[in-house]
């Protein structure tokens, strides 16, 4: 009976070493895909931003093709002005 319960005990610890080994492989393989992607979501943000932007200084040169005008720097002031073509 005791030899019973050793190689029950022996079976034990190494049914849930096996158990360990392959949990620590999956948290592994989860952390690589969650920092994955945490990457492509930052990347996709990024690209979003740059988009918009774009699109808002296209939309500003649109506007200042309608009023006819263009703009002009002051480098004194550091300022830039819509000012009317000529």
């Amino acid at each position: 009976m005791q030899m019973l319960q050793q190689q029950q005990a022996s079976g034990s610890a190494m049914l849930q070493q096996q158990m360990d080994s392959a949990n620590a492989s999956l948290r592994t393989q989860h952390q690589a895909t969650m920092n994955m992607l945490d990457q492509k979501r930052q990347s996709e943000r990024a690209n979003f931003y740059n988009q918009q932007a774009a699109k808002a200084v296209n939309h500003e040169n649109e506007m200042l093709y309608i009023k006819n005008q263009h703009l002009e720097y002051d480098a004194p002031t550091g300022r830039v002005y819509a000012v009317p073509n000529y």
